[in-house]
């Protein structure tokens, strides 16, 4: 199985030929063979929802706190910049492939991306649940409003709203939650993973496995999704693919040959890339 990297944001640095070498220089030291560039729409003014700046709604220390850095990390960037360096890139390094990871919200921003430019893939993830942080542990965001149960049911929830409405190829770190808080033993819980698990079976899209959550605050022995969900997307056929979310340099390619040896261990045979759109078989 070739190892790819299909999951690496730039928004850290400029959009610049350096900076993206050296990103290609890190996949290249850990035997990546071809990596995909995302960045997130919320930073694009062009593409943040207008409610934006209204997430976390409420004057609560935990709601200001989240608007502040959502003014530091959102709607800063011009998408007419992403996409110029894309072209530029593309000359460059042709074996890069380049797209967007969409936060979905339920609201039509994602019916507008295909038009715009000629993607090569695009991630559909969840990062706020009713506009209140889901992921962060820098922020509190939803954790302490809701019990941690009814948390992860609306999480999977909104997830599998995502897969149905069939606007992405790929899905992001299937149980990113557990950044804060680990997936709680409960009915409710593992009904709403089992129907999204349903769900990523009918449609045919491809789940990533995110190796970000070895690596980042304390490293631990699984990814994102866990082993548990990997075997069971796995035992479905669902066709998988190679991440490690990284946001600089050195976090390309990490741990990624032992997501590898984990899919081959559960008979797992080759991972999906996109190109234009269109899925290509790794082995």
């Amino acid at each position: 199985m070739i190892p790819i990297d299909h999951h690496v944001h730039l928004e850290k640095g400029p959009y610049s030929p350096e900076w993206l070498d050296s990103f290609v220089a890190s996949a290249k030291g850990r035997g990546v063979s071809c990596i995909g560039i995302v960045e997130h729409t919320t930073q694009f003014r062009a593409l943040c929802p207008s409610d934006c700046r209204e997430r976390a709604p409420g004057d609560d220390a935990a709601s200001l706190a989240q608007k502040v850095w959502f003014e530091r990390h959102a709607n800063r960037d011009r998408l007419e910049d992403y996409i110029g360096f894309i072209e530029q890139s593309r000359m460059r390094h042709p074996d890069i492939a380049f797209g967007l990871e969409v936060d979905w919200l339920g609201d039509p921003t994602v019916a507008r991306l295909g038009p715009v430019f000629d993607w090569d893939f695009l991630i559909g993830s969840v990062h706020f649940i009713y506009g209140h942080a889901a992921d962060n542990p820098g922020l509190a965001g939803i954790w302490g409003r809701l019990p941690v149960s009814e948390v992860y049911t609306r999480y999977f929830t909104l997830l599998r709203e995502a897969v149905e409405s069939c606007a992405f190829d790929i899905l992001g770190h299937l149980d990113v939650p557990k950044m804060v808080r680990p997936l709680p033993a409960d009915d409710k819980v593992a009904e709403s993973l089992s129907r999204l698990i349903d769900a990523i079976v009918a449609s045919g899209i491809t789940v990533e496995v995110n190796t970000a959550f070895s690596y980042r605050q304390t490293p631990r022995d699984e990814h994102c999704p866990s082993h548990e969900i990997i075997s069971r997307l796995a035992a479905h056929g669902v066709p998988l693919n190679l991440s490690s979310d990284a946001h600089k340099p050195d976090h390309v390619g990490m741990n990624i040959d032992k997501a590898a040896g984990l899919l081959r261990s559960m008979g797992v045979r080759s991972v999906r890339r996109f190109w234009r759109r269109k899925p290509e078989e790794i082995l």
